[in-house]
């Protein structure tokens, strides 16, 4: 398999940095990630609250 179809990249591609341009969308899905996974946490542990 010395050749290989140019519509796959290589498994490292995915690593690299995601442009600046959609860097503000993946910030912004992390932290609504982040918000529902500590409401889980907190519906899970209620005793957190206090």
């Amino acid at each position: 398999m010395r050749h290989m179809p140019k519509s796959s990249p290589p498994r490292w591609a995915a690593i690299e940095l995601p442009p600046k341009k959609s860097l503000g969308r993946w910030f912004a899905f992390g932290i609504l990630c982040g918000m529902v996974g500590v409401a889980c946490f907190i519906d899970r542990f209620p005793l957190l609250m206090g």
